[in-house]
């Protein structure tokens, strides 16, 4: 199991071996500055009430890859979905270098579909557990990020094909 930035081996932050039916893993203490960028440059952040613009986050997600091989077979997610999945909850990780807040919304349109981000995070200096739910809606999507309620505790693992 490879704790990536993105897909490739050059973002690696961890790595840790599959044994007796699961694995262990630890998140770096700090998280190298060139992978930061302030957060009034983050797309969907940037607009939003940010009480210091001076901070740096890490931009993309973390994500957990599982190999087999060394042949990407899947990833790993914190994620609860609704009974009538018009609603799911997944778990992530997000990375700031001191205490900030974000809150506010930003309405983007993807796919001629209309998708509210409503954002309200109270992040504290290093590595913050996320909730992001995601619900469909008559006139689209909404993407809830916040830090108030916590992310779902259960691990699913999802095929990449």
């Amino acid at each position: 199991v490879r704790l990536l930035l993105d897909d490739t081996e050059k973002t690696m932050l961890a790595k840790t071996q599959w044994k007796e039916n699961g694995f262990r893993w630890e998140l770096p203490q700090e998280v190298d500055y060139k992978h930061l960028v302030a957060v009034k440059e983050h797309p969907y952040f940037g607009s939003m009430s940010i009480n210091d613009t001076h901070a740096r986050i890490l931009y993309q997600p973390i994500m957990l890859y599982g190999f087999l091989s060394d042949q990407q077979r899947g990833y790993f997610q914190l994620l609860k979905t609704s009974h009538d999945y018009s609603s799911t909850d997944s778990g992530s990780y997000m990375y700031v270098d001191r205490n900030i807040y974000i809150k506010g919304e930003k309405e983007l349109s993807q796919n001629n579909t209309k998708v509210i981000h409503a954002v309200n995070l109270n992040l504290q200096k290093g590595w913050n557990t996320v909730n992001n739910n995601t619900t469909i809606t008559e006139s689209g999507m909404k993407i809830s990020i916040t830090t108030e309620v916590s992310p779902p505790s259960e691990w699913a693992f999802l095929t990449s094909n």
